[in-house]
C-alpha cells in the first residue's frame, strides 16, 4: 500500500507540472504565418453574449482572424454571430439556449406594449463553407426543432442554466408554447459561404422543413454594415464585405490549409502530453523501485519484473491521455491529470490481479506428502 501511494503522489505532481509547461507552450492559437491578422474589433472570447448586457459583436470568420479554437467551431460561431445580428437589428431580444455547446442555438423574443410576448422565434443555424447541406439532426430527444426536441432543451434551460434571468425566460417561452403556440415559429437558418447564399426554412412541429425564403449572404452583410444595432457590429460586417470574394475562394485553400493548422496543432500537442505522461510514469515507478532494492525489498528478479509493469503503465497512461486530448481538444487542465491518474490506478491494480492469479500459494503439509516421489522422507523444520 506504501508503496501505491508514493507512486500514485508522484505522479499525479508530475502530472500538475506537465500539463502546466504543455499549456504554456501550446496556447496562444494559430500562428500568423498562415495570413491571419489581429483586429482591434473582437472582444474576449470567454464572455457569453447572452448573459452580458449590450455585448454584440460580430465572431470574425476563421479565414480572417483565429481565435484559438477548433476552425468548425469558430466558422459556427460566425454564422451564430450574423444571426444574432439581424433580428437585433429588426428589434427582437437574442438569448443563447446553448448549455456548453448542446441545446437551442438561439432563441429570439419580442415583446408587445403591455410587455407580454408575442414573437417567438426557436432558431437553429447552420453554416458551410464548401456545400449546402442543412439538414436537421435526429436526436435521442427527436428531430432538431420538433415539439419533444423543443421542449426537452427548454426545459433543461430551466433547471440547469447558470442564469437566473436565463431560466426565467425560458419559462416564459416553454409557457407560450403550451399555452399560444401560434406565435412561436421555429426556424432553421443555413448559411453557404462558397454559393453566397442565406436560407431561411420554417420548420414543423415534426422537425421537417417547409416553406424557404433565401437570398444572398453578400445583402445580408450590407444590411448589417448599415442597420447594425452598435458601431462593432456595422464595422466587422463591412470588415467581412471588403473581403468577402476571398472569403469564398478561401473554402477550398486557405480555410482548409488552417484547419490542417489546428488539427496538426491539437495533435502535436496529444503527443507531447502522451510522451510526458509515458515518461512520467517510469520515472515515478523508477524511483520506487530503486527505492525499495535499496532497502532490501525486491530481489533482482522482482525489480526486472517491476520495471516491465512500468513500461505497459507508462503505455497504457500515455495512450490515454493521448486519445483525450484528441476528443476533448483540450490540450491542458485537469481533464488529462483525472484521465492520467485514474488508467495509472486501474492498469496498477490490473497488474497486481493478474500478478496474484499467477502466483502459487505455498503447499500445506498434506499436499507435499501427496506429490513427494515413494521413499522420500519429509523432514521436519
Amino acid at each position: 500500500m506504501k508503496r501505491k501511494m508514493l507512486s500514485c503522489l508522484g505522479f499525479l505532481f508530475a502530472m500538475m507540472i506537465l500539463t502546466t509547461s504543455v499549456g504554456a507552450r501550446t496556447s496562444p492559437g494559430i500562428s500568423t504565418d498562415i495570413g491571419i491578422a489581429p483586429t482591434d474589433l473582437v472582444a474576449p472570447t470567454n464572455i457569453d453574449p447572452a448573459m452580458v448586457s449590450g455585448l454584440q459583436r460580430i465572431t470574425p470568420h476563421p479565414f480572417l482572424e483565429s481565435d484559438g479554437r477548433i476552425v468548425t467551431k469558430q466558422l459556427g460561431d460566425f454564422g451564430e454571430s450574423i444571426i444574432d445580428a439581424e433580428f437585433r437589428a429588426r428589434g427582437f431580444e437574442v438569448l443563447n439556449g446553448n448549455i456548453g455547446d448542446k441545446g437551442i442555438d438561439r432563441i429570439a423574443l419580442k415583446r408587445g406594449t403591455n410587455g407580454e410576448l408575442n414573437d417567438v422565434r426557436i432558431v437553429e443555424v447552420k453554416t458551410r463553407q464548401t456545400d449546402s447541406d442543412f439538414s436537421l439532426s435526429n436526436t435521442k430527444n427527436g428531430p432538431q426543432l420538433s415539439d419533444s426536441w423543443t421542449q426537452y432543451n427548454l426545459e433543461r434551460i430551466v433547471r440547469e442554466h447558470p442564469d437566473a434571468r436565463m431560466r426565467q425566460l425560458a419559462g416564459e417561452v416553454l409557457e407560450k408554447t403550451r399555452s399560444q403556440p401560434a406565435i412561436v415559429t421555429r426556424e432553421l437558418h443555413g448559411i453557404s459561404l462558397k454559393s453566397n447564399r442565406y436560407y431561411v426554412w420554417n420548420v414543423d412541429g415534426a422537425g421537417q422543413r417547409m416553406s424557404v425564403a433565401e437570398g444572398r449572404l453578400k445583402d445580408l452583410l450590407e444590411g448589417l454594415s448599415v442597420r447594425g444595432t452598435t458601431v462593432e457590429t456595422r464595422a466587422a460586417a463591412l470588415r467581412h464585405l471588403s473581403q468577402f470574394d476571398q472569403l469564398q475562394t478561401a473554402s477550398t485553400a486557405e480555410v482548409e490549409k488552417v484547419l490542417s493548422a489546428s488539427t496538426s496543432a491539437v495533435r502535436g500537442c496529444a503527443l507531447r502530453a502522451a510522451g510526458g505522461t509515458a515518461v512520467i510514469v517510469l520515472v515515478t515507478d523508477g524511483a520506487v523501485i530503486c527505492y525499495r532494492c535499496a532497502n532490501g525489498e525486491l530481489t533482482p528478479l522482482q525489480a526486472q519484473e517491476a520495471g516491465t509493469e512500468a513500461v505497459a503503465k507508462a503505455g497504457t497512461v500515455g495512450l490515454a491521455t493521448y486519445g483525450m486530448v484528441l476528443l476533448g481538444a483540450t490540450p491542458v487542465g485537469i481533464t488529462v491529470i483525472v484521465v492520467g491518474g485514474v488508467v495509472y490506478v486501474l492498469v496498477d491494480y490490473a497488474i497486481d490481479e493478474l500478478r496474484s492469479s499467477y502466483t502459487s500459494s505455498p503447499m500445506t503439509a498434506a499436499q507435499i506428502d501427496e506429490v513427494m516421489p515413494i521413499g522420500w522422507r519429509r523432514e521436519e523444520p
